[in-house]
């Protein structure tokens, strides 16, 4: 249980649920935006992101791929393939580098990170969370 003294005069005003959800509501993660490339982001789903191995998700193989453009009768050039390709290897390299809990989210900019003003948000997290 926190000291209460420690923090006497240091908290900020309560706020309330619909305060504190509409913060929290303006901190969620989004996923970048595309800018281009929608095309290939909805044949990438169509295919399937990643191909089932043995031991978990694999690449997508040239023979999906092929299979696909058959199957589809899509018109799609090496490069489109290739980058197809390259975009599922690096969602199968997030998947398996993500059992790692010290893994940060993709979408965090790692280099960006300020740790005094994460600090200080978790110190207000818990600080609320004993304010019942």
């Amino acid at each position: 249980m926190p000291d209460p003294e420690k923090y006497k005069g240091k908290r900020k005003p309560r706020k309330t649920r619909a305060e504190q959800w509409q913060h929290f509501n303006q901190h969620k993660l989004e996923p970048p935006p595309i800018e281009g490339g929608h095309q290939l982001a909805e044949w990438l789903h169509e295919i399937g992101i990643y191909d089932e191995g043995d031991n978990g998700p694999k690449t997508i193989s040239w023979q999906t791929l092929a299979a696909w453009q058959q199957a589809t009768g899509t018109a799609i050039s090496a490069e489109e393939m290739t980058l197809l390709r390259k975009l599922s290897r690096d969602y199968v390299a997030q998947y398996y580098a993500s059992d790692d809990p010290n893994c940060p989210a993709p979408s965090l900019d790692v280099g960006k990170l300020d740790r005094d003003s994460l600090s200080d948000k978790l110190d207000s997290a818990f600080d609320n969370a004993w304010d019942d």
